[in-house]
């Protein structure tokens, strides 16, 4: 054991945090961060909770210990003897000179220089650490708080020994640090009271300080030391006490870097280079431990070297430019593909009562995966430990796929399979994914269905009784892929269970990856969680079979941007379920008009509403359906409630056949005369009571009570239809008039209205749709304006009103317009 009796500190010595801080000051130096092992998130929590636990563990035995590897840095002021005996030497000889001169004038002069007695190393030197100082503020903090609880015969020399520990980040981390021994020994803290409450209650203690990140931090890690001893007695405390200072069971190495002459720029880099090993360094000592002791066997035998060679190799050669580390990919693509085997082989759900205590999936983990906040995603090893998270056949899988993206050809197996992953499958419409390479960068964050996908593709590469060069076995990993993107992408995956679901009847369907269409098509085939897309996989196989431009066509118009796979309803639209010309001429003309869904003034909703109310209704209400295709949800929420409703199909088929051309025009609706609500949109001149709806959603209480939504709901802007719709009449006459949404809640007050300049006067104009139990009614409110043709109105107090049955608001709304144009030009001066 070392010999503190030297006046300062050697190298490689095991210490202990009382060797240090009894012999020098402990200053952390401006360049170093706070201390961030009591910042409260997710990713330190556990690290924190466990590293307390482990050196409070060391303490309740002498036989136990815990080293803490090195702690190192640089000793200042050790050496001012040998400082001042330099300086006292140079100045004795400028001295002997002066003697010479005294001498000559008969003066007594004495050239020697006392040494002074109060130099003394250890008290003067500060050290400064470089690495180490996390370790050393929670061991300040866990010696102040046991000395805080006992009686020792030293006490107060530890406490002034303390003294000498402060930070020179802050002010305000010194002053906290000065405040825990001077006062903070003092305080009452009480076994159940928090003791950060009773820290902030004394008035010594300045509310400014818990601004700084590092006092809240000590108190947090203050406030778990107490939690683990405050039912610790204080006899035990003692045992404590004496192991960690005289049986000396926490140590660590100390490295003192001014031993080798080095600059301070060497220190500025060794702080700045980020000296803490990476979450993926960590993992790999870790999971090469836990393989070991749990018995784990590894078909790879060599998995550690080549993690950091030939693997890591694979991810250097793919990262994003501008990315210098690659370890942080390396680790999320590890999780990401143990995460598939961990599924397949962990029960979702207990099998009963009696195995509620067994290991099932941890589907916090899932979320925990896919998350891109570093903080937020942080997975303790205590949490891979707990649920069981690797295991020899999830790691086989995981280092034979890793083997295999190293050893295969990923452009040609993507150029092989673009025009199955194309848009809108993955990626965008601007940017390209690349199915080999989306866990190999950072630039594409994978969603649940990626996810399910790309397991998808690794069955089938990582098999290694497939040979992946032959032209047959891309043809079957083609049939594969699509098969699978097709069910995958049109089933809801969209949390842990949907995920856990679909991977796991991904790993069932497997079976047949190299005769994928022979095996669905069998008789009774069935996957549960895909049967709804599988029927209509199967239907196009059997089109397949009837020729190669079946299968041509199927293809191209499954790739299209709004069908997305799911194509059903064209053969539910044929007359004849053999007639390719009439599938073909559908596919074209469907593809062209979903292209541009909303051209030519919203041509294809208004033809297709001319045909019968094709509307998406949800309580009250109605959607025209939107352009854009978005997610599984919105296509589902959209046309596809049209596609797959036989009576909103027939619709679909009639302005389908209504032309011979690709093309829809609008010569049927140059005379449709019908005088329905469904006219205030179909007719060209209220275009923009379609354009109004940003969502296109419409709330549909009845024929005369209809609001044009703004938004999603009626809290927010909305108009009525026959208000809108008259002001888009009369702004054709009228340059001084504008349409005042509602905004907000609508009442008496907030209401949709049409203001018109008349007379040096604004008048308003509304619609009410409940004027009375049998009518609504235009109303004109005015002021000082007369009019003088008004008898086809109801004269109220400064009101106009214009009354229509209800039930016939859309035929009388024609009158109506006529009686009201007349009576704004009806002015009398």
């Amino acid at each position: 054991m070392h010999n503190m009796e030297s006046q300062h500190l050697t190298n490689d010595n095991v210490l202990t945090f009382m060797d240090i801080i009894s012999h020098h000051k402990i200053e952390i130096p401006v360049i170093q961060r706070d201390y961030a092992q009591g910042r409260k998130s997710s990713r330190i929590n556990p690290i924190r909770k466990k590293f307390i636990k482990d050196l409070i563990d060391a303490l309740k035995d002498f036989s136990k210990s815990i080293h803490l590897d090195f702690v190192y840095g640089r000793v200042g002021g050790k050496n001012q003897k040998l400082v001042f005996a330099k300086n006292k030497e140079a100045i004795e000889n400028i001295l002997l000179a002066v003697k010479g001169y005294a001498d000559q004038c008969n003066i007594d002069f004495d050239p020697k220089i006392k040494v002074p007695d109060t130099i003394n190393d250890s008290i003067n030197s500060n050290f400064i650490p470089l690495d180490g100082q996390q370790r050393l503020t929670t061991l300040y903090l866990l010696h102040w708080y046991i000395l805080k609880r006992i009686e020792v015969d030293d006490k107060e020399v530890t406490l002034s020994q303390l003294k000498g520990f402060s930070y020179k980040t802050r002010n305000s981390t010194k002053e906290f640090c000065t405040f825990l021994i001077t006062t903070g020994t003092f305080l009452n803290f009480e076994k159940d009271k928090s003791i950060t409450k009773s820290i902030e209650e004394s008035p010594l203690f300045y509310s400014i300080w818990k601004k700084d990140p590092s006092v809240q931090g000590m108190l947090t890690t203050l406030e778990e030391i107490h939690d683990l001893l405050k039912s610790v007695d204080d006899n035990s405390l003692i045992i404590y006490w004496t192991n960690l200072t005289k049986n000396r069971n926490i140590t660590f190495d100390f490295l003192d870097l001014d031993d080798y002459e080095q600059t301070d720029e060497l220190y500025v880099k060794m702080n700045a280079r980020g000296k803490q090993l990476t979450d993926f360094e960590h993992f790999k000592s870790w999971l090469h431990e836990y393989t070991k002791s749990n018995g784990i066997k590894i078909s790879e035998s060599k998995w550690s070297d080549k993690i950091d060679t030939k693997w890591l190799d694979l991810f250097w050669k793919n990262k994003p430019e501008n990315t210098f580390e690659v370890d942080a990919l390396i680790y999320n693509f590890i999780k990401s593909i143990n995460l598939y085997e961990y599924i397949t082989r962990t029960p979702k759900e207990p099998k009963n009562k009696e195995q509620q205590s067994g290991i099932v999936i941890n589907k916090e983990l899932i979320e925990k995966i896919r998350e891109s906040n570093e903080d937020k995603g942080f997975i303790s090893v205590a949490e891979f430990e707990d649920s069981k998270f690797f295991s020899s056949e999830s790691l086989d899988f995981t280092f034979s796929c890793l083997t295999k993206l190293y050893d295969i050809d990923l452009g040609q197996l993507h150029d092989n399979l673009k025009n199955i992953t194309l848009f809108p499958f993955l990626g965008n419409a601007n940017k390209e994914a690349k199915l080999p390479f989306i866990f190999l960068s950072d630039n594409f964050n994978p969603s649940l269905p990626d996810r399910v996908f790309y397991y998808a593709f690794l069955i089938f590469i990582s098999d290694n009784s497939i040979d992946l060069s032959e032209i047959e076995t891309t043809e079957q990993l083609k049939q594969w892929m699509r098969i699978c993107r097709n069910i995958i992408y049109n089933t809801y995956i969209q949390n842990p269970d949907n995920f856990i679901d679909a991977v796991k009847a991904i790993n069932e369907l497997s079976v047949h990856k190299c005769e994928i269409e022979k095996a669905i098509s069998t008789e009774n085939f069935s996957i549960k969680f895909f049967d709804s897309q599988l029927k209509e996989e199967i239907k196009k196989i059997e089109y397949f079979d009837k020729s190669d431009k079946w299968k041509m066509k199927i293809i191209e118009i499954e790739n299209h941007t709004y069908f997305y796979g799911q194509i059903d309803f064209i053969f539910n639209l044929l007359d004849n379920q053999n007639d390719y010309l009439q599938f073909e001429f559908y596919c074209d003309k469907l593809s062209k008009i979903f292209n541009q869904l909303e051209a030519n003034n919203f041509l294809f909703h208004r033809l297709l509403l001319s045909k019968g109310i094709y509307l998406v209704n949800s309580n009250s209400k109605y959607s025209f359906c939107e352009s854009n295709a978005g997610s599984l949800r919105v296509r589902q929420d959209n046309w596809r409630k049209v596609f797959n409703d036989e009576t909103k199909l027939k619709y679909l088929k009639a302005v389908l056949d209504e032309t011979t051309s690709l093309d829809i025009s609008d010569s049927s609706l140059v005379n449709y005369s019908k005088q329905t609500w469904e006219s205030f949109f179909i007719d060209k001149k209220y275009i923009q009571n379609i354009s109004y709806l940003q969502n296109r959603l419409i709330d549909w209480q009845n024929v005369w009570d209809i609001k044009l939504l703004e938004k999603l709901t009626l809290i927010g802007k909305h108009g009525d239809l026959y208000s809108y719709s008259l002001y888009l009449d009369l702004k054709i006459e009228k340059s001084h008039i504008k349409y005042i949404s509602v905004n907000g809640r609508r009442s008496e007050s907030n209401k949709p209205k049409i203001e018109i300049e008349l007379n040096n006067e604004t008048v308003i104009l509304f619609y009410e749709p409940n004027f009375n139990s049998e009518n609504c009614a235009f109303v004109i409110e005015f002021g000082s304006t007369k009019f003088d043709d008004n008898s086809e109105f109801i004269k109220m107090d400064k009101m106009m009103v214009y009354s229509m049955n209800k039930s016939r608001v859309a035929e009388e709304y024609g009158k109506a317009l006529i009686a009201i144009s007349k009576l704004l030009k009806s002015i009398l001066e």
